[in-house]
């Protein structure tokens, strides 16, 4: 799936290596994926550059990391396919997530067990 998701792997070269046509390969990909394939490949460097904002990096480097040609491209793609730019998604992932609190498990345990 790795090789699917690298942008620098071109599709002919791909399918080649899997002894498959090209059509024949993003066939396949699109009923296993529910999705064309140039399409997931997008979601996955869009998943790897939100991973790295979320690790501190910078928008720049965040755009490399999943595979961008820069901040610009990162900026464009992530606005197309998720409605929000890196710069609005960082404070979001860099958010700390709450922990359940006594209240909430007891809450929770009430409800499971029927009381």
């Amino acid at each position: 799936m790795d090789a699917l998701a690298d942008r620098s792997v071109p599709m002919p070269r791909l399918a080649e290596e899997v002894g498959l046509s090209p059509q024949r390969l993003r066939a396949l990909a699109r009923h296993q994926l529910g999705m064309p394939l140039a399409r997931w490949r997008i979601w996955q460097r869009l998943i790897r550059a939100a991973e790295a904002l979320r690790e501190g990096q910078s928008l720049a480097d965040a755009a490399i990391t999943g595979g961008f040609a820069d901040q610009a491209h990162l900026n464009r793609q992530m606005r197309d396919m998720m409605g929000l730019t890196p710069s609005v998604l960082r404070p979001i992932l860099l958010r700390p997530i709450p922990r359940p609190s006594a209240a909430t498990s007891d809450v929770h345990r009430d409800r499971t067990e029927g009381r």
